[in-house]
Order: structure tokens, then C-alpha cells, then sequence
């Protein structure tokens, strides 16, 4: 099947822009039983491409240190994300008190009360939630609330603390703070050591922690209190092998035509599991599950099990309750690919999580800023205004029917596109840079569904170039939404992967659940296919829509990853070093050590003739596993200009 598309940068002459978007491999199902997922034939005659990336950290988690006048005061559960420390705004408020200083935190205003005489200077920052002092406004900052707790930036409490008189320093594990000077405190420190949570009816209420906070994904409370009672797994993934996997059914006599979805599996529902290796017997199994809620049983015996010819074992598996349940085999000293399942998700809850807005790379529009560029092209005027530290400012107007305007990005083989609304035929925003140097502008309007009603092509208007000397880590590029990454305009999206990232014991299992459940509830556009036509989609309407192919199934895992803080970068290349002409589209994203691969669309079973196994799932695909060693990334497209 072939996708052509091409963009037209309209000048005095039409010159063509090379744009190339992915479909999706075919490969060999791992049951003896089940046939091959289809061949999919994806040509371009032309191409885009991304600077390629390269790792570095960005979110760190673990636990913290508070020392008042050389003496511990509390250990607190922390998290880094992009360099800037957040904490328990409760410890924080209990520092303060004991310095003698009085504050109140009513979930948006954080009012601390100062001797009289301190300099104040004008509020700075921008975010959700203030600070102030003596009822004066000295700080806008970007709050984050997870299970009723806030947390809360340090340095600008420390910047506070200076203005009083209270000195105080950090040394990335540990806040010293001084007794202060004319401060009346008390002595003694805080009774904790996990820095611990409790849920609270008015939400960003400042509450005594009471709950084990054992670790943190972005900043949420991911250990404690789940309601499988699942422990930290995180020792499941760093002992896994690379070439031992498990396989999962919702059919008793693995009988793949039977309609059971896995998306759809509930408490007390048993399924089936296989052990396999890639290339050696499995004869010998013992089972894992990181929850007492969890149970195994003996599997069918009248089945034989062989996969490419070597031996599988079999087991049965329930859950007794809703959950997401990470599950291991061990055999002949050797740990699997653990497998994580997602049981009752309708019945599970989760506070959604508040992912900074100036993460996603879209902004509403400043106000007060005098544009450097005005003008027209074909349906759109346009203003262009000076970049703000990485953030170019845009605003103008679209034509009647227009519905949304989509600005695009372009430096040397870097490509990125953002869709602002069109709302009363206005557009305006604020959108992040990711690369440096002198960048193309151009606009479009509608993109989506210019490729789907012009044979897969668009037109782009070049408006400007911007310099931009401000750089970004690829963390922080793969935390920016895009016009096919765009879970901020689906709730319900972004509502469902944070009850997913919740309800998981750890960042890597959290990854794999998001991914498993875009395989699980995306059905293989089998008319794409055979009809040999392009269907585009972009995250939100693959997740309405339950229907897309490889690039769709992947930009919607990493559209819900995003959403959540977990950074990611789609990845373009060949599902086997013989594949000389078809691309396919995996995803890699940011446990907060390094980049994990999966690819939710090889972990799908499809037969020859076209049906998809919608019971049947293996996790063959997840992390750096020998069967994903197949896959060949195109450096230039890892990241995708989606």
C-alpha cells in the first residue's frame, strides 16, 4: 500500500517539500497455530526527517533530605522534572511554621505571613498557583496535584526564605535551612521518613501524609494504596531476559477466533498464559505476580505448545480485582519479558495528572506584544511576534470553515507541525521551537483532513524564519504535543491514561500498560490495507475510533504517554534488515533512565487472510528484546515531525 505524501510550498513557483509517513510491517506469529499478520506494502516517493536524538536525563525521582538549624527535620518522597525539584507542599508549610512564619495553602494561593519591612519584589513566573507574601503577589508557579497532595517547586520558597532573612541551600539531595534570624520556632522535625501522602476531599488541600509513598512516576503516587494491593516491580524489568516471553489469551483452548477482547478483561476472568524462549525449550516454568490478588493455576493439558518449533509451557491466570498486574516466568534461572495486564479498567480511578502546559509546547497567546511580520497567504492573515525564550507567539485569521490552523516547523531535516483552533475565524498561541538555528514557517489549514481528501497530500503557505537560539534536551522534545500527538483535545484520553499511569507500580510497567492497552483497543485497518488507500487519523480519533494502522496504533500510545509527563519519541524504520522497501513505526519512551522500546503493534496477531486476534496478545516487543532486534531505525526519523 502506498502513502504519498506530498506538501506544496506556494512562492512565486511550486516547489515540493519531501514529507513521508509510516504504515506498518507484516511478521511471523509466535502460536504455531496462528497464521502471519499481514504484509502491508508502504512505498514514498519523498521523505521528512528529524535531527536525530540522543538521551540525557530530565525526571528523576527518589527520596529527599529537609535539615533545619543542622538538624533532620524530615525525609520526604521527591521528584526532578527538567531540573526543578518539586516537593510535598505539607513538608514545606511545616518548615516554615517552624521557623516561626505562618502560611496558608487554600489549593491555588499559597499566602505566607513575613516580618514587616521585607523587600518584595513584583510577581515573576506564570503558572496556576501563587505565592505570596503578606498578601502580595511574588511568584506565579506551575503546581502539580497528585492522589489530594500538592507538590510544589523548592527554589521559590528558597528565594522566599532569603528575602526574610533566613539563609538556606541546596545541594540536590539536601535543603539546609538556618535557624533564621529573628524567626521563633521550635524545636524538633517532622515524624516521617517515606514522606507520605493522604487523599484529600478538597483537592490541593495541604494534608498530613499518612500513606507510604514508596515511588514516585512524575510525581504521582504510584506504590500504596493501589487497589490490587501490587507492590513495586521494578526488580520484574531490570532482571528480565532478552529472549524469553509470554503470550496471553483470553481463550481456554488458545482457539484465537474466539471474540473475548483483552481489552475488555475484568476480575475473576481467567486467561491463559504461554512461556516460550526464541530459540531454545521451555519445559519447566515457575510464575510471578508482584499482588496477592492475583492467582495461577495449572494450564490445558491436552494441548500441545510449540513455538518456531520449540517446547512453550502453560499456565492459567485471575485476578480478583481490578488492577494492572505485572507477571513474570522463571525458567532454568532465566526471568522473563514481564507481561502487564490490565484487569477491570472501567472500575479503576485516578486523579488526573497535570502535566506542566509549557511541556506540551502549546501556550495561550501573552498579551501586550507588538507583531515583527503581518501579512497574507492564500486563506490566512497572519502575525508573527518576537520569539519568547524558545516560544514563538502567533495570531491571525482563517477563512470561513476553517477549523483548525496547523504551523509548521522546519530546520535542515527537522520538521514539527502544531494545530491551533479556529474559533470565531481567530487563531492565536504560543508554540515551542524544538529546534535551534534558523527555522521555516508556514501555515495550513485543516491538515488531517486535507490528507485524506487530496490523495494524501496538503498545501503549505511559507510565512517567515525565526532564529531561535534556545535549545531542548529530547526529553523535553518528547513531551511536545503535535497536530497527530494531540491528547489535549480528547479528555477522555488523557483521562483514561492517567488512571492507567496510577494504577501502576512503576515507570517502566506504566509505560507498558499504556502501550499494551493502544494494541489491545486499536483493530488493524484491514481496508487500509488491502484496499491499498490511506486512512490519516490523528491520536484523538484513533482513541474514538478504535481503527488505524502502524503509525496510528504507535502516535496514540505516545499522544497517552505524553499526556501523562513520560516523554517519547516515535521511531520510522525497517521491520527487518531485509525489508527493502516497506517502513513500519515502533515508539521508545523515557523511564527516567533510559529509552524503552515497544512496538504495540507487533504484539498483535492477525491471520493470512486478514482477521486480528483480538483475545491474544505477546509482549515479545517490549524493551530491548532479541525480537525487537529486527527492527532497523532510520536515525533521521526517530522522534517523527508528527
Amino acid at each position: 500500500m502506498d502513502k504519498h505524501v506530498t506538501s506544496y510550498w506556494k512562492r512565486v513557483s511550486v516547489a515540493t517539500l519531501m514529507v513521508g509517513l509510516v504504515g506498518m510491517y507484516g511478521w511471523q506469529a509466535p502460536l504455531a497455530q496462528a497464521a502471519q499478520t499481514p504484509h502491508v506494502d508502504q512505498t514514498f516517493p519523498v521523505q521528512i526527517h528529524l535531527h536525530p536524538v540522543h538521551q540525557s536525563g530530565s525526571v528523576l525521582f527518589g527520596h529527599k533530605e529537609i535539615r533545619v538549624g543542622g538538624k533532620d527535620f524530615a525525609q520526604v518522597s521527591s521528584f526532578s522534572l527538567n531540573g526543578t525539584t518539586y516537593m510535598p507542599i505539607w513538608y514545606v508549610m511545616q518548615v516554615l511554621k517552624h521557623l516561626g512564619l505562618d502560611n496558608q495553602w487554600d489549593g491555588s494561593r499559597w499566602n505566607v505571613s513575613a516580618p514587616n519591612g521585607v523587600h518584595l519584589p513584583v510577581a515573576q513566573g506564570g503558572g496556576d498557583a501563587s505565592i505570596l507574601v503578606n498578601g502580595h503577589s511574588v511568584y506565579r508557579v506551575q503546581k502539580l496535584v497528585k492522589q489530594g497532595t500538592t507538590f510544589m517547586p523548592v527554589w521559590y520558597i528558597m528565594n522566599i526564605l532569603k528575602m526574610v532573612g533566613v539563609d538556606n541551600t541546596w545541594s540536590g539531595d539536601v535543603w539546609s535551612i538556618s535557624g533564621g534570624n529573628g524567626t521563633s520556632g521550635t524545636s524538633g522535625g517532622v515524624s516521617s521518613t517515606e514522606g507520605n501522602l493522604q487523599p484529600s476531599l478538597a483537592q490541593g488541600a495541604a494534608v498530613t501524609p499518612s500513606q507510604p509513598l514508596a515511588e514516585l512516576i512524575n510525581g504521582v503516587a504510584i506504590a500504596g494504596g493501589l487497589p490490587n494491593h501490587a507492590s513495586p516491580d521494578e526488580t520484574y524489568w531490570q532482571r528480565a531476559s532478552k529472549d524469553f516471553f509470554l503470550q496471553v489469551s483470553t481463550s481456554a483452548s488458545w482457539n484465537l477466533s474466539q471474540n473475548s477482547p483483552l481489552e475488555n478483561l475484568q476480575p475473576g476472568q481467567t486467561v491463559q498464559l504461554l512461556a516460550y524462549a526464541g530459540s531454545a525449550d521451555v519445559t519447566q516454568t515457575k510464575w510471578l505476580v508482584n499482588s496477592p490478588d492475583g492467582h495461577f493455576g495449572p494450564g490445558p493439558s491436552n494441548i500441545s505448545y510449540s513455538i518456531n518449533q520449540y517446547h512453550a509451557t502453560a499456565e492459567t491466570f485471575t485476578a480478583d480485582k481490578p488492577g494492572i498486574y505485572t507477571l513474570q516466568a522463571v525458567a532454568d534461572g532465566k526471568y522473563s519479558v514481564p507481561l502487564v495486564l490490565l484487569v477491570g479498567v472501567p472500575q479503576l480511578q485516578g486523579t488526573p495528572i497535570q502535566v506542566p502546559p509549557q511541556d506540551t509546547g502549546i501556550l495561550p497567546m501573552p498579551t501586550g506584544l507588538q507583531p515583527t511580520t503581518s501579512g497574507t497567504v492564500e486563506s490566512f492573515r497572519y502575525q508573527l511576534y518576537p520569539l519568547q525564550n524558545g516560544w514563538m507567539p502567533i495570531s491571525g485569521s482563517a477563512a470561513a470553515g476553517v477549523q483548525n490552523v496547523d504551523v509548521y516547523l522546519s530546520a535542515g531535516v527537522g520538521q514539527w507541525v502544531y494545530t491551533l483552533p479556529v474559533t470565531h475565524g481567530q487563531f492565536a498561541g504560543e508554540v515551542r521551537v524544538p529546534f535551534t538555528g534558523n527555522v521555516q514557517v508556514g501555515l495550513t489549514g485543516d491538515l488531517i483532513t486535507q490528507l485524506n481528501q487530496n490523495n494524501s497530500t496538503f498545501s503549505l503557505y511559507p510565512i517567515g524564519t525565526v532564529s531561535n537560539p534556545v535549545g531542548m534536551t529530547p526529553q523535553q522534545q518528547g513531551l511536545l504535543y503535535s497536530s497527530f500527538f494531540n491528547s489535549n483535545q480528547s479528555p477522555a484520553l488523557e483521562r483514561l491514561a492517567s488512571i492507567l499511569a496510577e494504577n501502576s507500580p512503576s515507570q517502566d510497567t506504566a509505560i507498558a500498560a499504556i502501550a499494551n492497552y493502544a494494541s489491545w483497543a486499536t483493530r488493524y485497518d484491514f481496508v487500509d490495507y488491502q484496499q491499498k488507500k490511506t486512512v490519516w487519523h490523528n491520536a484523538a480519533e484513533v482513541f474514538n475510533g478504535h481503527l488505524g494502522v502502524c503509525q496510528d496504533i504507535s502516535d496514540l500510545a505516545a499522544a497517552m504517554l505524553k499526556s501523562v509527563g513520560v516523554p517519547v519519541q516515535t521511531v520510522i524504520g525497517k521491520s527487518s534488515p531485509n525489508e527493502a522497501v516497506d517502513d513500519h513505526e515502533w515508539l521508545q519512551a523515557w523511564n527516567g533512565t533510559a529509552w524503552v522500546l515497544d512496538d504495540p503493534t507487533f504484539g498483535q496477531e492477525t491471520s493470512e487472510n486478514g482477521n486480528q486476534y483480538i483475545n491474544t496478545f505477546t509482549n515479545a516487543y517490549t524493551t530491548a528484546t532479541t525480537a525487537l532486534a529486527s527492527h532497523i531505525p532510520d536515525p533521521a526519523q526517530v522522534g517523527t515531525f508528527k
